[in-house]
């Protein structure tokens, strides 16, 4: 996040953003605007790295939680609980999820966890 923090600074200080857009004015405001209509369609196309980071990180936190626990059900059970009362969706399209999930659906997390239950 840094790194793209310090790209946008340079991009807003830059006459090339500007130029662009065939503007000659050199507005931080107006580059800030410019740079967001640059920014969301790459950022749509990368956001199934971030997501799937994301996935990742909470199969290794469930993970930890049953280590915690000692008990998978306990994690289990709050799991479909949060689905019921978000009405989430259970068996959501893989696209779709790698566009737009930061966390696993639920099924896959169960299958982890009983996965683990059974390695263990």
């Amino acid at each position: 996040m840094l790194f793209g923090l310090f790209i946008a600074y340079l991009l807003i200080g830059s006459h090339l953003l500007y130029d662009a857009f065939k503007m000659d004015v050199q507005v931080k405001f107006v580059g800030l605007f410019l740079l967001s209509i640059i920014a969301s369609p790459v950022m749509f196309f990368a956001s199934p790295g971030g997501s799937y980071f994301s996935r990742k990180n909470e199969y290794q936190a469930d993970k930890f939680a049953v280590e915690k626990t000692g008990n998978p059900e306990y994690l289990i059970n709050a799991l479909k609980k949060l689905n019921v009362d978000n009405l989430s969706n259970l068996f959501p399209a893989d696209i779709y999820v790698s566009f737009y999930y930061s966390h696993p659906p639920l099924f896959k997390r169960i299958r982890a966890l009983t996965a683990q239950i059974k390695s263990e």
